[in-house]
């Protein structure tokens, strides 16, 4: 009798020397677990250090955090970006540092400036917006006129986004 066994069953095949290795899926997965790590840090909370002597107000929130503008106000000064920019009296400005509309004299120089540096770089790199969005690191002590007056005059100069920064109640 006649055996039913196919021809090549029971032969081990020789590999060949010509064997590609496939890195298009490991390529894809590192890509994949890239991009993830890039969305986790992107949306991660914000580093400030508020100056010594300034209590930020408790809040609890969900929504994640963004890079912009940063204004401080304590009970000494207000500064913009780090950079000291006017004298305050227990947080209030002096009668000499405002225009007639009531609005900082010097505060509202240094945000033309800011934004007119916005504006530069938007207009040499495509890539770059001009950005409306304003940090507002304040004392919970800071009195409504002060903060007025300090977001009037971000908003007469484009930035009408304010975002105040709190510490996050646990």
């Amino acid at each position: 009798m006649q055996s039913h066994r196919n021809k090549g069953f029971g032969k081990k095949k020789t590999a060949s020397p010509d064997v590609a290795l496939q890195i298009t899926s490991m390529a894809d997965i590192f890509t994949i677990i890239l991009v993830f790590l890039l969305k986790s840090f992107a949306g991660g909370d914000l580093n400030i250090a508020p100056s010594k002597g300034l209590k930020l107000p408790v809040a609890s929130t969900e929504s994640t955090s963004q890079m912009a503008l940063t204004i401080e106000i304590s009970e000494t000064a207000v500064q913009v970006e780090n950079k000291f920019v006017v004298a305050l009296s227990k947080f209030r400005f002096s009668p000499q540092d405002l225009l007639a509309s009531g609005i900082p004299a010097e505060l509202n120089d240094v945000l033309e400036k800011q934004r007119k540096r916005q504006d530069l770089i938007a207009k040499s790199n495509s890539d770059v917006t001009v950005d409306s969005k304003l940090l507002v690191v304040a004392d919970q002590r800071v009195p409504y006129i002060t903060l007025k007056r300090v977001l009037s005059t971000a908003a007469l100069h484009g930035f009408s986004e304010p975002k105040l920064v709190v510490t996050l109640k646990e």
